[in-house]
């Protein structure tokens, strides 16, 4: 019961922070919406291992003071957005603000040679890439054993799989172009720029790899609140729409997965896990009359309820070990191990459940936030560091976006928060289209530039 008490003691202290700190960017919807969806993400677990009655040996009372420090974190991150939002110019930056909304998709039209179309087509051969891996040499089937059919599909064929992954990041950044308002200021959805990431999806999630999913739906809605510029009210409803969308969605995924009759599921759950019904939790008495009911609510609290207890669970029990980009960069840094004669990052990864393993005796393989990939390699070292970094990166581009409105900047941010959110599960090798898709929105400005001096050397030479 202490435990719960000073997780709501927590919880209020860090909303209301949250509440302080959004107050200062109020007046612009899209900083604010954004802030506010990566304050909303990263307060649910906390709310699920208050909400749901279970308990497992990871959840311990002490844990309590670094679910505190990571919060405190979260908060010191989103405070760079607010000071990079503080140094803007005047009201006509607000004003440049409007134009651009209302023109939408559109600041590569005037260009004889369009960047968006560049993409466009390589967005569309992200499926076909993706197809041929995933069917041809991975070998993946059509079948309802989703369970099977993951350990096939995230095999690597090296070459192949690391280009379908770039081409799938255009896939994603080609999302930021499908909204936009006409010149009659009628809102346009552009199906030919969402095909791409939808087909690509299909595929990803025949074999249940869902991050790919969870990152398109992100960066979508975040596309949509900024073309919108929708209330803080409506956002809220938004995202509580999403959630009753997303979260049958990946239940069902989970429950294609297993192998076993549901039942079995639930044993399976509860002993792997050792979780314990806590007696005394207002929804204890609900939550064992029905097995469904139970095994929902533990599938639900295992891959986010879990999530800080985990994370707290790494910090207590694992020596850091791993090398430098091998649990933040994990495509770049599997590339290179070889080369370097590295160790795998599956045999680091086994090597850190191992460490939890041992200190809990219970299956590890549960989301441990971000947090957890940067202590792994270097500790609190790594942690403060690559914290620093995100602050940096946060102030860089809201200050950019206030300065300068153009689609550039504003997908810099919407990139930027959707790392943080998807940030709140993991980052490892299924989040790899959100590197390389960091990598195209920031060279987006050059591969622009290029293509706008080949126009003129073109104009010059007539």
């Amino acid at each position: 019961m202490e435990d719960i008490l000073i997780r709501i003691i927590i919880l209020i202290v860090s909303l209301f922070l949250a509440y302080f700190v959004l107050k200062y960017v109020k007046s612009d919807p899209f900083i604010l919406n954004a802030m506010f969806i990566t304050y909303m993400v990263w307060h649910f677990p906390l709310v699920l291992s208050i909400v749901l009655p279970f308990t497992y040996p990871q959840r311990e009372l002490d844990n309590v003071i670094y679910i505190a420090i990571i919060l405190l974190i979260i908060h010191l991150i989103q405070i760079g957005g607010v000071l990079g939002y503080k140094t803007r110019v005047n009201k006509s930056s607000l004003a440049l603000i409007g134009i651009s909304l209302k023109k939408g998709n559109s600041i590569l039209a005037n260009h004889q040679i369009n960047p968006l179309d560049i993409y466009k087509i390589s967005a569309y051969l992200s499926p076909i890439l993706i197809a041929i891996d995933t069917y041809i040499f991975k070998g993946v089937s059509f079948s309802l054993n989703l369970n099977e059919q993951r350990e096939v599909g995230i095999a690597i064929t090296p070459f192949l799989t690391i280009t379908s992954y770039v081409f799938s990041a255009v896939a994603l950044y080609l999302i930021n172009w499908c909204f936009y308002y006409d010149n009659h200021d009628r809102f346009r959805f552009n199906l030919s720029n969402y095909l791409p990431f939808l087909l690509s999806c299909l595929i990803f999630l025949s074999y249940s790899n869902r991050q790919y999913f969870i990152i398109g739906i992100v960066i979508t809605v975040l596309n949509l609140i900024q073309v919108k510029r929708l209330t803080l009210q409506k956002t809220f409803n938004w995202m509580v729409k999403l959630f009753l969308f997303i979260l049958p969605t990946m239940l069902s995924i989970q429950l294609l997965r297993a192998i076993t009759v549901l039942d079995k599921l639930d044993r399976l759950i509860i002993t792997n896990m050792q979780m314990e019904i806590i007696d005394f939790h207002p929804l204890a008495n609900f939550t064992q009359s029905s097995q469904f009911f139970r095994t929902i609510a533990a599938i639900i609290y295992l891959y986010y309820g879990t999530t800080y207890d985990a994370l707290c669970g790494i910090i207590k029990s694992v020596e850091p070990f791993a090398p430098i980009t091998s649990f933040t960069l994990t495509p770049i840094y599997n590339e290179f191990s070889d080369l370097f004669d590295l160790p795998m990052y599956e045999s680091l990864r086994v090597i850190l459940h191992g460490q939890v393993e041992s200190e809990y005796g219970i299956f590890p393989r549960i989301w441990s936030t971000m947090f957890g990939s940067f202590y792994a390699e270097n500790g609190w070292y790594s942690l403060i560091f690559y914290s620093i970094i995100l602050f940096l990166l946060h102030l860089f581009v809201v200050k950019n976006y206030i300065h300068k409105t153009n689609k550039n900047n504003i997908n810099k941010i919407i990139l930027y928060h959707s790392f943080m959110i998807i940030g709140i599960m993991f980052i490892s090798t299924h989040s790899s289209q959100g590197v390389f898709y960091l990598m195209l929105v920031f060279f987006a400005p050059p591969v622009n530039m290029i293509i706008k001096t080949y126009k003129k050397r073109i104009n010059l030479s007539m």
